[in-house]
């Protein structure tokens, strides 16, 4: 299996609406910086080191983004669906999947790049990029049953916190 990428704009919810970007009609491409970014504070005299402080960052990710509709309009419409897909929300979970591992990044958009259509067809050809909010975690959609009143409510996923009045991590 060659890498697999696909965006979730809401990875845990019943309104999740995935984009398979590696064998859909968007599909990214050539991606840069799924790793991280270390340096180092080192303190060095006549070939003697000492180690300081360390700090890691998770720089931004870039892929070529690349459309394949059957007319310039249906490109069109790609690039217009998949942006303003992305920015209705506040974050959206990249799944990144290959023969060993399934992980997830929760990126938000920083930079699509807004050429013209070419071709016979006007597809587009584009770099966009992500910052990073978190990178890389595994996940479970984990789902748990509430008991209400002697009732059980069947569903409930996922437990956050930050509630308003009387609700619950369940509600």
């Amino acid at each position: 299996m060659v890498r697999q990428y696909k965006i979730h704009t809401n990875l845990d919810g019943t309104d999740d609406k995935v984009w398979d970007v590696t064998n859909g009609k968007v599909r990214f491409y050539q991606p840069s910086n799924l790793g991280l970014q270390s340096t180092n504070n080192i303190w060095q005299s006549n070939g003697v080191g000492v180690m300081g402080t360390r700090s890691i960052t998770q720089p931004q990710i870039e892929f070529k983004l690349e459309t394949f509709g059957e007319s310039l309009e249906e490109n069109y419409q790609l690039m217009k669906d998949f942006v303003n897909d992305i920015l209705s929300k506040k974050f959206v979970t990249l799944e990144y999947q290959t023969e060993i591992f399934q992980v997830y990044a929760d990126l938000a958009l920083a930079d699509v790049t807004k050429t013209e259509g070419y071709g016979k067809n006007g597809a587009f050809s584009e770099k966009i990029t992500f910052d990073i909010i978190t990178k890389w975690y595994t996940y479970e959609n984990l789902t748990f049953d509430k008991i209400q009143n002697g009732k059980v409510i069947a569903g409930k996923s996922k437990i956050y916190g930050g509630y308003k009045g009387s609700e619950t991590a369940l509600q």
